[in-house]
């Protein structure tokens, strides 16, 4: 699992540094950096059609499916389900 006491351990950094230098250099929080990272995985999974959305939710990171869902929407503006039907 990755936590904020990893990666700031991983570049020997307090947490509180690593967060605060983190955001400064790209913007964002850790947290949302990993979370983008997730939902653009599990994107490029469902164009793919590799997975149902619950197993590719779960591969990525995820899991509660509804929080994954509401995220994925709000990121990409459709349901993981519906990106699905584009993509076949």
């Amino acid at each position: 699992m990755i936590t904020l006491d990893n990666l700031a351990g991983a570049v020997s950094l307090s947490p509180y540094h690593f967060a605060r230098s983190f955001r400064a250099t790209t913007g964002m929080t850790p947290h949302a950096f990993v979370t983008e990272h997730r939902l653009m995985v599990a994107r490029d999974r469902l164009l793919r059609g590799d997975a149902s959305v619950t197993g590719i939710a779960l591969s990525v990171g995820f899991s509660n499916i509804s929080h994954f869902r509401r995220l994925f929407r709000r990121r990409y503006g459709v349901a993981p389900a519906g990106l699905r039907a584009v993509a076949r």
